[in-house]
């Protein structure tokens, strides 16, 4: 072979053997990488000892760091526009352009004492000119993001031009409660002083028609403008003429006839804010006792029709009716918003509960928010899919006419009667606590569940915090507390990009898959329980103010 082929040759199989040796050794690099991330991220001795080594006052300071980091991805990438998209690194507007992110940050940025950012959000809540913006406003989430946003700041700081802004978003939403029952319409334009129905048409959610008259009661207590407490008396006509025999509403109305047009009982997305809202209406105003009283008996109705007990575990859950009887045994992780409620019930309502009801609730409470705990914590990333189904109870279908097995009430009066002692459950194992409050050992074994994830994804939510945040508060249990900062840890350690936080695509894989997606939510609530689990201090205290459904504070009146 001439030496010129030969040397040709040499240098060939050098050069493959080098490409290849390179290639082998980036791919074991990254593959080692990605080994630690995951075993680093799912140990879960290191994060116990990540974050149980922390003080309360340290942790509180991590969520403040975490704030700075989503909220300065916001600033620096997205400013004005209502959303960060946190891979883009660019902001997204879907909520009216009006930089919800940033109104919807206002009470959690004055919470946290940060006054740099505070004042950036104050300068561009001044520049806001709603009234000018020629748009479809939608009403539902532009009254508990913007206006409640609005109303929480000025709250918290009497800062007069917050109450300016609330006052003009409250004139340009009036319109929309112009229908012959009150329900209102789904958008509304500033400029055109016009009304359109929305997507489903003449349909009206059952939380879109009741989920403003916290808001609207607090802007009419600090204006004085009687206007806004027409929409709150209509709404209040409607409920009590539709509340059903067992407490309850159903999900969809007729925006023209002011009657339901379906059957379906739900506590998720399409009803969750309105049952918060019967009592959240009444901590607005004591003399409110018809939303009191209202909201006494669907707690009882939902505690009494829609909890359920998972057939393996004997985790309690809430879900939906489709057709008013079956359940679908779906469980939201918009319901775990549900405990925080009851338990904020027990805490508020006093002597309005019988003594059987303080009890039975707050049973209810602690079973649905260790069970929403107990799915995160199956989870490999700590962090709770959006939606799961449990599997049907035991027994022949043939029996279950009523669609009644498994609920949860029938196995609390079986247990009562037992006199609260040696209570079976279907795994044979007895408690000496009622049903589904004992809870079960998290496991990430998907043949020791006995539910399915429908939604696997995390879309940086807060009801699990939230409400865990509530039962703390409601018992002044420690346990409470460290599992609400289990939630904040896991979601620290998973749900951060290089530029802020993100939404997931599953919660039972690693590595994460990152969504692009950062909601305002996130910033207004996610991080402002977090914060408020992890301060010693009682930063919201229940005799002064509520929290709206976007975790926005509205002040309690006397009067």
């Amino acid at each position: 072979m001439p030496r010129r082929k030969f040397t040709s040759l040499i240098r060939l199989i050098v050069l493959v053997v080098g490409v290849a040796f390179i290639t082998w050794w980036r791919t074991s690099l990254q593959f080692k990488e990605e080994r630690d991330l995951d075993q680093h991220l799912s140990n879960e001795e290191f994060q116990s000892m990540l974050y149980n080594s922390s003080s309360w006052d340290e942790r509180a300071e991590r969520v403040k760091a975490a704030f700075l980091h989503a909220y300065g991805g916001y600033e620096s990438a997205a400013f004005g526009s209502d959303e960060l998209l946190p891979l883009s690194e660019e902001g997204s507007n879907s909520y009216n352009g009006w930089g919800v992110s940033i109104v919807d940050s206002l009470d959690t940025m004055i919470l946290m004492g940060l006054e740099p950012q505070y004042t950036r959000a104050l300068r561009h809540v001044e520049r806001m000119k709603m009234n000018q913006s020629d748009i479809d406003v939608p009403v539902f989430e532009t009254s508990i993001r913007y206006l409640g946003g609005l109303l929480g700041a000025y709250t918290l700081t009497s800062e007069k031009v917050f109450l300016e802004k609330a006052d003009e978003l409250g004139r340009i939403l009036l319109p929309a409660f112009n229908t012959p029952y009150g329900i209102p319409y789904f958008w509304v334009n500033p400029v055109q002083n016009t009304t359109k129905l929305g997507p489903k048409g003449r349909e009206s959610l059952f939380s879109e028609l009741a989920t403003f008259q916290p808001e609207f009661k607090t802007l009419a207590k600090l204006t004085g403008r009687q206007e806004y407490l027409k929409p709150i008396a209509r709404v209040r006509k409607l409920l009590k003429e539709h509340q059903g025999s067992n407490g309850l509403w159903p999900t969809r109305w007729d925006l023209q006839d002011g009657v339901p047009t379906n059957k379906e009982l739900a506590c998720g997305g399409t009803s969750d804010s309105a049952y918060e809202y019967l009592l959240k209406t009444w901590l607005s105003d004591p003399t409110e006792v018809e939303f009191r009283d209202m909201y006494i008996r669907a707690a009882n109705g939902l505690i009494s029709n829609m909890m359920y007990l998972s057939p393996n575990r004997n985790l309690v859950y809430v879900t939906d009716l489709p057709n008013g009887i079956f359940p679908s045994y779906k469980l939201e992780h918009l319901s775990c918003s549900l405990p925080g409620i009851l338990a904020h019930g027990v805490k508020t309502l006093g002597s309005a509960l019988t003594a059987r009801e303080q009890k039975l609730h707050m049973w209810a409470a602690q079973g649905i928010a260790t069970t929403c705990w107990t799915i995160a914590a199956d989870q490999v990333t700590g962090l709770s899919p959006d939606e799961i189904v449990f599997s049907r109870p035991r027994g022949p279908a043939k029996e279950n006419v009523d669609g009644k097995q498994g609920l949860w009430i029938d196995a609390v009066q079986k247990w009562e009667k037992r006199n609260g002692r040696g209570w079976l459950g279907d795994s044979g194992q007895g408690s000496a606590l009622p049903p589904g409050l004992a809870g079960s050992p998290p496991t990430q074994l998907a043949n020791e569940r006995d539910y399915w994830l429908r939604k696997p994804g995390y879309e940086l939510r807060p009801e699990t915090i939230e409400s865990l945040y509530f039962v703390w508060k409601a018992t002044g249990e420690e346990k409470w507390r460290e599992k609400g900062w289990d939630i904040c840890n896991a979601l620290d350690a998973h749900t951060k990009t290089p530029f802020a936080y993100s939404t997931i695509r599953r919660v039972d894989i690693l590595p994460i898959r990152w969504m692009d997606v950062m909601p305002s939510w996130f910033l207004a609530e996610t991080l402002k329980y977090c914060f408020l689990i992890a301060s010693d201090a009682d930063l919201a205290p229940a005799d002064k103010y509520l929290l709206n459904t976007e975790a926005h504070f509205l002040p309690r009146f006397s009067s």
